[in-house]
């Protein structure tokens, strides 16, 4: 069932429609996370994608009226939600770090983008002296609420032997600034997605056969390799699909293992799928 007020401006809506007239926001119906957008089952009181709690607005246990590795393109995301995510921050309350910010070991250069529950930068690893992409989430809490997703996801990705089409990511860090406890995960520097790739050769055909064919083989690879260590991915899509080195010949790598399963594990979780988490079109 499709909202009645927008949940942006309180604008009313007609069933249809899928944008809001008043303030242009997307329309979300009563099982999508107004913070990222998920679907959610009906049941569910909390998004398993970023933590949000689903607004009073929304039914929770029957229906009733009422986004990392790369970020999404501007365009993509939508309206953060009123309620508090993760340590009492949303993206919307969120402080955004200023160039040459110091966060430990790493400088901070111009903002790459923002997901659902977290910033991605451009940062410079002041004792090594290399760029990095520096995945940050700020919380309240003394005990980062986050920490044990980036801690499975640096984990899923160290146990797979074959890296060459996976994306390197580091140990996830915690630092204290401006009274906030960032929760910092460093990773391999990408120029785009394969989504972004894409949106530039929308009708090159050519281009598409000969070189993207090659960054599909590639994709390949990686997922070869995923499967090799006994994962199975779950958030398989273009935007975590990253393009590294030189823009002319990239080297594509498989990136975002924040929903990675084990396939031992699916007799005890009744099944791959049974908790519903991944993307549905790309599960």
């Amino acid at each position: 069932m499709q909202n009645n007020l927008c949940t942006t401006c309180g604008e009313p809506l007609e069933p249809g429609w899928d944008t809001c007239p008043a303030c242009t926001s997307p329309v979300v119906d009563d099982n999508t996370c107004q913070n990222c957008g998920k679907t959610l089952k009906p049941t569910w009181k909390l998004c398993p994608f970023c933590k949000t709690a689903r607004s009073s607005s929304q039914g929770s246990g029957s229906p009733t009226p009422g986004f990392g590795g790369f970020p999404s393109p501007a365009s993509e995301l939508l309206s953060p939600a009123p309620d508090t995510g993760a340590g009492g921050l949303t993206m919307s309350t969120q402080p955004e770090l200023e160039p040459g910010t110091q966060l430990r070991d790493f400088r901070i250069g111009p903002l790459l983008g923002k997901g659902a529950s977290s910033a991605v930068y451009r940062a410079e690893n002041t004792l090594l002296g290399d760029p990095v992409a520096l995945k940050v989430v700020a919380s309240f809490a003394g005990d980062h609420p986050l920490l044990g997703a980036y801690r499975d996801e640096y984990k899923a990705q160290l146990s797979i032997i074959n890296k060459a089409h996976i994306l390197h990511i580091e140990a996830p860090l915690l630092c204290a600034h401006q009274g906030l406890n960032w929760l910092m995960l460093p990773m391999e520097l990408a120029h785009q997605s394969l989504r972004d790739w894409m949106k530039r050769h929308p009708v090159e055909n050519e281009q598409r056969l000969e070189q993207g064919l090659e960054l599909f083989a590639q994709a390949c690879l990686g997922v070869q390799a995923i499967h090799e260590a006994g994962l199975v991915h779950l958030d398989l899509k273009p935007e975590n699909l990253l393009l590294i080195g030189d823009e002319e010949t990239p080297t594509l790598k498989v990136a975002d293992f924040g929903l990675t399963r084990s396939m031992m594990s699916r007799a005890q979780r009744g099944g791959l799928f049974g908790d519903g988490i991944g993307t549905p079109a790309y599960m």
